[in-house]
């Protein structure tokens, strides 16, 4: 008889209200469900397997995404993607995050292995995490489940990819925007700043030219070790923090939903990743093809104002009234 076995990612987040509150072992679908320890574990049970400090830290736990099957060998990698989709369908202020394994022993799970999760930081303003974004969350995390397993990340594309990934836990505003700005570039083949500027225009609604050339002006600086002062002469410190924060929030947006509608489509994947796919921006930037998708990044999400300085992304909660304006798939259709 087969054995069932277990994977989970525990996270203490900024949460919205809903998500605090939705009944246990909710269905997120693509075998995801979100069980909150209570009367799914005895979380003292794991004690000897986690040690007492992160055990302190997890009794804060308020979100757990929970995978089971027979082979830790599928779920690891599984409840992995959850995390990367998360980060990439719009990541909320985590405080702190586990992941757990081990075999289900008469219905009760047991830990056999116990790791916590690198730092990620925010790009934007802190916001809650919510349960449509655990669900689409679950559905790019299927994606990437596929996407890997069939090697069809591959190239440029999947270098961008990575780089948008690695985006995700730098610290620093430099390597945070060069980080994401790869990531395009690796999306769009661009090896110059007019082919990434006349490439990005095609697949970005009322994409603004000077925007995209500040952004690729500000990369080429730290591309060369130089300070952010050489790209904002004219400005004071706290206003090129502050004007860097917006092009990083800007830069996560773009890059983000441009990876999940090519994620989320194999033949424009195959496409993006063909040997002769500088040829075919060409024709798309000189109108002879459709542009491949097009994405949607509206003012209000990165044209924001924190011109102090402070590091608000990390010490602050601001728990948005309204949050259902937050729909990517409303935004990119």
């Amino acid at each position: 008889m087969s054995e069932t076995r277990f994977a989970c990612l525990a996270i203490n987040a900024l949460t919205d209200k809903r998500v605090d509150d939705l009944q246990h072992q909710a269905d997120l679908g693509f075998g995801y469900r979100l069980a909150p320890p209570e009367g799914a574990v005895n979380l003292d049970s794991w004690k000897p397997y986690i040690g007492e400090f992160e055990f302190e830290a997890m009794h804060d736990a308020n979100t757990w995404i929970w995978v089971e099957g027979e082979s830790s060998a599928d779920l690891r990698p599984k409840i992995g993607y959850f995390e990367t989709a998360l980060l990439l369908t719009r990541a909320p202020q985590i405080r702190g995050a586990w992941m757990l394994e081990g075999p289900v022993e008469n219905a009760v799970p047991r830990v056999a292995s116990f790791g916590k999760r690198g730092q990620r930081i925010l790009k934007e303003p802190p916001y809650p995490l919510t349960t449509a974004t655990l669900r689409r969350a679950a559905a790019l995390a299927d994606t990437l489940t596929r996407t890997f397993e069939m090697n069809a990340l591959v190239g440029r594309l999947e270098r961008g990819f990575v780089s948008l990934v690695l985006a995700m836990s730098a610290s620093s505003l430099e390597d945070s925007i060069l980080y994401l700005m790869r990531g395009l570039e690796g999306m769009l083949n661009a090896d110059h700043s007019k082919q990434f500027q006349t490439r990005a225009q095609t697949v970005l609604q009322d994409g603004n030219p000077e925007l995209l050339a500040e952004l690729y002006r500000v990369r080429s600086k730290f591309t060369h070790a130089e300070p952010v002062s050489e790209a904002y002469a004219d400005m004071t410190a706290d206003q090129m923090t502050a004007r860097c924060r917006q092009l990083q929030a800007f830069l996560y947006h773009f890059a983000t939903r441009a990876y999940r509608k090519v994620l989320s489509r194999p033949e424009l994947m195959s496409r993006l990743t063909q040997p002769k796919v500088g040829e075919y921006w060409g024709q798309v930037v000189q109108g002879k093809e459709g542009p491949p998708f097009i994405v949607t990044v509206t003012k209000d999400l990165w044209d924001f104002d924190h011109a102090d300085g402070t590091r608000y992304l990390m010490q602050h909660e601001v728990v948005l009234a309204e949050l259902e304006h937050d729909d990517p798939g409303r935004a990119e259709a």
